[in-house]
């Protein structure tokens, strides 16, 4: 029987430093796909016709801390192929991995994303934007404030706002708990916290609006639901509480995103009046999206990418078209579809799942994603304040932002993407926590 050489192969290859692989061709079947990720990760594949011995690693070689964890943690998971999102997941489960890894990544994080949102501010505050065409690219990359909305340092302000809610998120926990050194630090949250909500309202992202808005649900109504003051209530009465409260609060922050739109519009003008030492005419910068305001269609094109996709699915409903294979399969087999037409992905992870694996991959992914919401809202509810210990909110409301981001973005499933390791990293945390404290 023949082997298959996949994409997945190469990486794994180029993750253990391998230059180039030696391939029987008699014996082996190469994938084009791998062929083409080879060729972007410099990979050399050589094919021979006869099997060579594989050269000797010297046993004195030294390996990182991250080497050892990695190769611990694909020795547990089952033979066959294998996406880094599945080592993340499954690494988020191991108690003596996971505490070291996620004060980095979630430290990490913050701190990246504290300096990106505050470049990203300063380039509104004095109206800085650039433009240029990539051939690679079919869109034009825009950086800093363009067309009414501000883009900053991010590519797509949508993905950069998802992110902007997990960490406010991270940075709320390490307030509550006072995971911090000092006083300093504390306060360095506490601006973290705004920057991340003023970029938010700035980047005109309709997506992060409702990914916070969410997350805010969510938290709000365990809160007001858990609450002592109504403890002693009925559940039902507890319940309508919380739903209310929450609600309420979610109407005061989607009016806040427009009152601090229209406070932060003036600001440009005072900067300029500090570069240009002229007096300041307070006209406020026009913060409207010309792609929005004079457009027909509410959801931006997107509609019309959910139904092509569909449209995509239907015509290879059973295992789909392969995830790096849709636009050209769209162009070849469907070319009046508005995929084909726009050479656009879908803008939609679940609806992406759906045309690139067929019935096959979502019946696979959908009956785990049930079984893991099942699971999670069956700990949250199971005992007081389960919701609120061992950092189970935290996980559970960043999962959620990733999963509400989901709906408009790629991102989750098949690709290699902060998001998507966010949301498979804390996944796997919250099933390791929910068997924990059974």
């Amino acid at each position: 029987m023949k082997k298959l050489i996949t994409a997945n192969d190469i990486r794994a290859a180029h993750a253990r430093g391998e230059e180039e692989i030696s391939v029987v061709l008699r014996a082996s079947i190469i994938t084009p796909e791998a062929r083409e990720v080879a060729e972007l990760l410099g990979v050399a594949i050589q094919e021979c016709d006869e099997s060579a011995p594989e050269p000797a690693v010297p046993a004195a070689e030294e390996k990182t801390e991250s080497q050892r964890i990695r190769e611990t943690i694909i020795a547990q998971l089952p033979e066959g192929q294998f996406t880094e999102s599945l080592v993340a997941y499954e690494v988020a489960q191991d108690n003596e991995i996971f505490p070291r890894l996620i004060k980095k990544f979630t430290g990490l994080l913050t701190s990246v994303w504290f300096v990106l949102a505050l470049v990203s501010l300063i380039m509104f505050f004095f109206q800085y934007s650039y433009t240029v065409h990539l051939q690679t690219r079919s869109r034009f990359l825009r950086i800093g404030f363009y067309e009414g909305r501000l883009f900053g340092v991010f590519e797509d302000p949508n993905f950069g706002s998802t992110v902007c809610v997990v960490v406010i998120i991270l940075s709320f926990a390490y307030l509550v708990r006072k995971s911090y050194g000092n006083k300093w630090l504390g306060l360095l949250l506490k601006i973290n916290i705004i920057l991340q909500f003023l970029y938010i309202v700035l980047s005109g992202s309709r997506t992060g609006v409702l990914v916070l808005i969410s997350v805010f649900f969510v938290y709000s109504f365990f809160k007001v639901f858990y609450s002592k003051r109504i403890n002693k209530q009925h559940v039902l009465v507890k319940f309508l509480c919380a739903i209310l409260l929450s609600l309420v609060g979610c109407g005061i922050i989607y009016l806040s995103v427009d009152l601090f739109k229209w406070i932060l519009s003036y600001i440009p003008e005072l900067f300029n009046e500090v570069k240009t030492k002229n007096p300041v005419k307070e006209k406020p910068v026009d913060l409207t999206r010309p792609d929005v305001e004079n457009n027909d269609d509410i959801s931006n094109g997107r509609l019309a990418l959910w139904k092509s996709g569909i449209e995509l699915f239907k015509s290879s409903w059973l295992v789909g078209v392969s995830p790096r294979n849709m636009l050209p399969y769209a162009s070849d087999m469907l070319p009046q579809t508005f995929i084909a037409k726009t050479q656009k992905y879908t803008h939609n992870s679940y609806i992406n799942l759906l045309a690139s694996t067929g019935s096959l991959g979502v019946v696979t992914f959908v009956s785990f994603f049930v079984s893991r919401i099942i699971e999670i809202v069956a700990f949250s509810f199971s005992k007081v304040n389960n919701f609120f210990q061992q950092g189970y909110a935290t996980y559970v409301l960043s999962v959620l932002a990733v999963a509400v981001s989901g709906m408009f973005l790629n991102d989750i499933i098949l690709v290699n993407s902060i998001g998507s390791l966010i949301f498979w990293l804390f996944l796997g945390r919250i099933v390791y926590l929910s068997k924990e404290f059974k």
